[in-house]
């Protein structure tokens, strides 16, 4: 498009995050959602569809 825009120079690219986000296992997962209470069914949908904290 060949556009000037003046306001894009003082961007600055995101920087790399310093720690690698912990994964648990399945074997891991299954452990804890086995030994939850209340309603497990409802952290099995919550984790399967990926909405983890």
């Amino acid at each position: 498009m060949n556009i000037n825009l003046p306001w894009l120079d003082g961007v600055v690219r995101a920087k790399t995050p310093q720690r690698l986000p912990v994964v648990l296992t399945r074997q891991e997962v299954a452990a804890v959602l086995e030994r939850m209470s209340g309603v497990p069914l409802l952290a099995q949908l919550l984790y399967g569809t990926g909405m983890r904290g």
